[in-house]
């Protein structure tokens, strides 16, 4: 059960690329992944004691597939947002280093928060804040991308923007290595 988990977010990080070869828009991409993630958060852990195992790990499934397509559809950005091609792999490396932390920052950040308020219930308060977060950057994040798109310099304000909201989907995706141990 735990590699179909992990096998649905390959999935997803896959459709994010076909869904962006067919002009679906980034944005919508993002907020899809971030609305599933919350949601799929709130049923498998928020209504735990409503809800059956198949049902959360329905939910835990539709978390990691559609959760897949946040990271695609990051990185596919980022080609598009380097100043350069020479410039390329510094973004690239930019992004996977926010990420990285924030998947580092992710688990303390939920055992705090379940150690201090009532248990494995409450987790999907930080994933969904995490989620809501995101959601809202990536906004800023695609203002700055759409008004940066086509010129040679991207501005420092969209750099530091890019970074947050790498870091804080970092926070969000490290759920699922929580749930691949809990699923």
């Amino acid at each position: 059960l735990t590699a179909g988990v992990a096998l649905a977010n390959v999935l997803g990080n896959v459709a994010s690329g076909r869904l962006l070869q067919r002009g679906v828009p980034r944005l919508m991409l993002l907020w899809t992944g971030f609305a599933t993630m919350a949601c799929g958060a709130f049923v498998a852990f928020g209504l735990e004691a409503q809800t059956s195992p198949g049902m959360r790990y329905v939910a835990v499934w539709l978390f990691s597939a559609v959760g897949g397509l946040i990271p695609g559809t990051l990185f596919a950005t980022a080609v598009h947002v380097a100043p350069n091609e020479r410039a390329l792999p510094t973004v690239m490396g930019w992004l996977i280093q926010w990420s990285a932390l924030g998947q580092f920052m992710g688990p303390p950040l939920a055992a705090w928060w379940t150690s201090h308020h009532g248990g494995w219930s409450t987790t999907w308060v930080t994933t969904g804040s995490a989620a809501v977060l995101g959601a809202v950057l990536s906004y800023f994040v695609g203002s700055f991308i759409c008004a940066t798109f086509d010129s040679t310099a991207w501005s420092m304000d969209a750099r530091i923007m890019f970074s947050i909201f790498a870091l804080v989907a970092g926070i969000a995706l490290y759920a699922r290595l929580v749930w691949e141990g809990l699923a």
